[in-house]
């Protein structure tokens, strides 16, 4: 059986660097500095999951389980994980251009930091109820706002084929992550005396194997498609929003809007409530004939 499961590593490792290599391609095609970062984020899940395999191969195949090497691999991916946390929504904020907001930065970090910590006490530990339970709490917590935002902030991606890929890249990670930490924990608690690598190797498997074909047919779909799309709102004229009876204060707002802001975040930056942002957003809606966020945003783009 782990014979079997590495050979599944070695084909996931093969379309990952299939995926890697496409990231290239695209990234020659004009070498703008996001599709570089989007390069180094393939790069980054390929090593991170190179790191899983060569652990996985020291324990079940080689039988050098207590190899130092190991335990470095280790504390490795626990590291690499958290980071994958606060990586994706920092993706959708570059795409949004949007500034971390103090909340949403503050539920990042302690989902992050939660899971580490949570990562390392195992690894060191094993299972305790004094450090394990309270931070996976905080860790689930804290993973429900990130969730609850991303939903919110996801259908704001102005680019319809960037916006799938995001959204399919974070439903595998929100529920890959929370499954991966159970596993280890519940393995710790019940199953002491067996190993949960030969449970947990084939979940990550399956993992990147996700992420790899995501990426791979949003890269096919940009290598071969056009890359253009609607210009944004913030770079529209004042006359665009004038014809359509906005007034300034409106078209403040929207550019807001745009950013992924709620109603309590733009009053702020604007200093006025909540409750008069939310009637100059009622006022929008009627002006350009559309009953939610993302129609409106849609079609003053150009895109409904």
């Amino acid at each position: 059986m782990p014979h079997l499961f590495f050979l599944f590593f070695v084909i996931t490792i093969a379309v990952m660097t299939g995926a890697f290599l496409l990231g290239l391609l695209y990234y020659q095609k004009d070498k703008a500095l996001w599709k570089f970062k989007g390069c180094f984020f393939l790069g980054y899940i390929l090593f991170l999951f190179f790191t899983v395999g060569i652990r996985f191969y020291f324990s079940e195949i080689a039988g050098i389980a207590d190899n130092p090497l190991r335990q470095v691999l280790q504390f490795l991916y626990v590291t690499v994980y958290s980071l994958l946390i606060y990586y994706l929504p920092a993706t959708v904020n570059y795409i949004l251009k949007r500034p971390w907001s103090r909340g949403r930065l503050l539920w990042i970090l302690i989902a992050s930091g939660s899971y580490f910590i949570a990562g390392i006490t195992l690894l060191i530990k094993g299972i305790s109820p004094v450090w394990n339970v309270p931070l996976g709490a905080f860790f689930f917590l804290s993973f429900a706002f990130i969730l609850m935002d991303a939903f919110q902030s996801l259908p704001l991606i102005r680019d319809k084929r960037g916006r799938l890929s995001v959204t399919l890249l974070f439903l595998g990670t929100f529920l890959f992550l929370p499954i991966l930490l159970i596993v280890r924990m519940v393995g710790a608690i019940f199953f002491p005396e067996m190993n949960n690598d030969i449970l947990i190797f084939p979940l990550q498997t399956v993992y990147f194997l996700w992420l790899a074909l995501v990426m791979i047919q949003f890269l096919m779909n940009r290598i071969l498609v056009s890359d253009s799309i609607p210009l944004p709102l913030s770079e529209k004229p004042l006359s665009f929003f004038e014809e359509k009876g906005i007034t300034s204060r409106e078209r403040e707002i929207i550019l807001f809007l745009e950013k992924g802001l709620t109603y309590k975040e733009i009053g702020r930056e604007l200093f006025i409530s909540a409750n008069t942002v939310s009637n100059h957003v009622a006022s929008i809606y009627k002006k350009t004939g559309q009953r939610s966020r993302v129609e409106m945003l849609n079609s003053l783009r150009g895109e409904a």
